[in-house]
């Protein structure tokens, strides 16, 4: 977290006119209201990329403007967000499942977990922004835990109208947790502290995105399965006679290929700036457990 990804192939404005041409020249898809709304929602996408996605400076359309009756906005706003689940337009289904399933991500770039992202997120929740139900640069891949109710969910923005998440295609703030591992090393104990950010504005959105994702406690249990993990290579380690220095930095840089925010190259950033426990995995008394 965050890691900046790279925009999917598509380009989103081009898929927007394709969507919205094929409704137009059908009679049965709403043309006329496709047709009224057609330029105020590129111009939304074309703004969604230039504010990079930024709630604080995105404002909804008004569905009134594109519709003959008021009880007609509901339903215009379930039929915006209806284009993201829909089953029948094969062009769109084609092009969300190809930006779910081939972004070659092994880990989440919302929090940095070592897993597939197997869901797409709207950064911006189509519930509250049906307009950019299907822009592509408002679908980031997710693992599910970063996705769900209890984490991202449909939160924007804080009580002060600030923005509580980065924005994945756009952000990358390398190494933002520092992890402490402290003695006794057989049963370490560990504190998880964020990076020093100068800008405060960035520093309480980095804050706000690592609390509401739940990733202290998330990466809190990572950690401890880890150390578990490194005790037991440490006494395989000692029967070959090597040093765990240097096997740890190898590990440490095969994560970073990854990225630098993957927990497992916290994790090992840790252990090689902490010489006591070094010293600790090289000659110290390993557990029996193990």
């Amino acid at each position: 977290m965050v890691t900046k990804i790279n925009l999917g192939k598509d380009p989103t404005l081009d898929f927007l006119g394709n969507v919205l041409d094929s409704r137009i020249n059908n009679p049965y898809s709403l043309p006329e209201f496709y047709r009224r709304i057609k330029d105020d929602l590129i111009l939304a996408y074309e703004k969604y990329h230039v504010v990079q996605g930024n709630p604080e400076k995105i404002t909804n359309l008004n569905f009134r403007n594109y519709v003959d009756h008021d009880d007609e906005v509901k339903l215009r706003h379930d039929t915006l967000i209806n284009l993201y689940s829909t089953k029948s337009d094969k062009f769109i289904t084609s092009i969300l499942n190809g930006l779910r399933h081939d972004h070659q991500l092994i880990f989440c770039p919302y929090c940095g977990e070592e897993v597939i992202p197997s869901t797409l997120d709207h950064y911006l929740p189509k519930e509250k922004y049906p307009e950019y139900s299907i822009c592509l640069d408002n679908l980031v891949p997710a693992c599910t835990k970063c996705q769900g109710k209890d984490a991202k969910g449909e939160k924007v923005l804080n009580l002060n109208n600030s923005r509580i998440f980065f924005h994945p295609y756009y952000e990358n703030i390398e190494e933002f947790l520092i992890l402490k591992i402290l003695p006794p090393y057989d049963s370490p104990s560990f504190t998880l502290d964020l990076k020093y950010i100068k800008d405060k504005d960035l520093y309480e959105i980095l804050a706000s995105h690592v609390v509401e994702l739940n990733i202290y406690d998330r990466f809190l249990r990572f950690a401890k399965s880890q150390h578990i993990n490194l005790l037991k290579l440490s006494k395989k380690n000692r029967e070959s006679g090597s040093v765990m220095n240097d096997k740890i930095q190898i590990y440490l840089e095969e994560k970073e290929i990854k990225s630098k925010n993957v927990w497992s190259a916290i994790y090992y950033r840790s252990v090689l700036s902490n010489s006591e426990l070094l010293d600790y995995l090289n000659t110290g008394a390993l557990p029996d457990f193990i």
